[in-house]
């Protein structure tokens, strides 16, 4: 493979009143994905400290003083939420409760459509330019979920 990678999706980002990252931006209305988080941590025992990444993101440790501060909220990675099984410092073997210990972090959720390993960096500005240009089209299309899993161990 190629030396950069360059990933062309979904960003399926939608910004919050109230809940998440001040930094996400919207890309889509249709999807709420708080609808399907479990914020409250009443079904879900715990997170990693990145926390809730879809529905706005994460705000991060409100009550420490890191308010979420600023964050690209472009979808540039894909991060999956899981709970962490690793033994840490905190006792807790890695699993963090509520909104205590969470990382800020903008909304990242994203689809990946296509990706293309490129060999230099002028292959990428290449690529770049040919989509900006509208040499490169990505037709409309219209997604339905039809499951919802959890990354993690």
């Amino acid at each position: 493979g190629g030396s950069h990678n360059i990933v062309i999706g979904l960003c399926l980002s939608r910004r919050h009143e109230t809940l998440g990252h001040p930094g996400t931006v919207t890309r889509q209305t249709a999807f709420d994905f708080n609808e399907l988080q479990d914020r409250n941590y009443k079904y879900v025992s715990s997170t990693d400290r990145s926390g809730w990444l879809a529905g706005g993101g994460e705000k991060g440790d409100t009550s420490s003083g890191r308010d979420g501060g600023s964050s690209s909220a472009e979808c540039d990675h894909a991060e999956s939420i899981a709970a962490s099984k690793s033994e840490d410092s905190d006792g807790n073997g890695g699993k963090f409760f509520g909104r205590r210990n969470k990382t800020p972090g903008a909304d990242k959720v994203h689809i990946p459509i296509i990706r293309i390993d490129a060999d230099s960096a002028a292959t990428v500005d290449s690529i770049i330019s040919a989509i900006a240009a509208g040499d490169v089209f990505i037709p409309h299309m219209s997604i339905l979920p039809e499951a919802l899993s959890v990354s993690g161990t």
